[in-house]
């Protein structure tokens, strides 16, 4: 991710930078990626910016149920975080998963004299910004045209029946 930044020739100081998103689950150093971001979000927070991903909440809400089922053995996790996404887990440092817990669903960004709203999937449509639900902010793909009403995969993983990707 360095390198790509390196080939934008990214300056702190007069571009604005823009994460949408899924910093982990994208490549074979999630807490390099997740651990450069923050430092940059921390040095130039004023043009570095950076929203939750699916991905990212999944991580931080994971270690929530890690700590209970330390705390007491019967506690079953509800949520299963498997193979490479358990190796993502233990790469991640605590400041990292504090990092991806503290990213807000959407944010404004003033940019090129324009304010921009940025989220990670997608908003409801036909409701006020500040009235969507941070989870379907970040998790939303289809959308039925005829009620605009959000739909998700279906139980078997499948795009649900008359609906748009969003």
């Amino acid at each position: 991710m360095t390198e790509l930044v390196g080939l934008m020739r990214f300056n702190p100081e007069t571009d604005v930078l823009i994460f949408a998103g899924d910093l982990v689950d994208r490549g074979p150093m999630s807490s390099g990626v997740v651990g450069w971001v923050a430092n940059a979000c921390t040095s130039w927070p004023n043009n570095v910016f950076c929203v939750r991903g699916n991905h990212d909440e999944r991580y931080p809400r994971y270690a929530t149920h890690h700590a209970r089922k330390l705390a007491n053995p019967k506690y079953k996790i509800p949520m299963h975080l498997g193979g490479e996404k358990l190796e993502v887990f233990h790469s991640l440092s605590a400041a990292h998963l504090q990092f991806l817990a503290s990213l807000p669903p959407w944010m404004k960004v003033e940019a090129n004299g324009e304010t921009w709203v940025v989220v990670h999937a997608g908003l409801e449509p036909g409701k006020p910004l500040e009235e969507q639900d941070p989870n379907k902010i970040c998790h939303i793909r289809y959308v039925d045209p005829r009620t605009l009403k959000s739909k998700g995969l279906t139980e078997d993983f499948q795009k649900p029946e008359e609906t748009v990707y969003w």
